[in-house]
């Protein structure tokens, strides 16, 4: 699974496509919390995060942070 969202952020990433790029980062977040790579889901909600930012997408934004955040909590624990 995260093969294809990986070469889908490069793709979107490509395309300058800024919301699709926001949701694979945030779909690899999700992966790699549920894979136990804290660290990469770290990097890829920053990412996705400042992406929705910038897009304006502050509710996304927030829900986002508040399922990352309790996911990555429950996964270090």
């Amino acid at each position: 699974m995260n093969n294809i969202l990986r070469q889908s952020l490069e793709m979107a990433t490509s395309w300058c496509e800024r919301e699709l790029m926001a949701n694979n980062a945030y779909a690899l977040a999700q992966v790699y919390v549920g894979t136990g790579h804290v660290q990469l889901a770290q990097e890829m909600a920053v990412q996705a995060i400042d992406l929705y930012e910038r897009l304006g997408a502050t509710k996304k934004m927030v829900a986002m942070e508040a399922l990352l955040l309790e996911r990555l909590q429950h996964a270090s624990s």
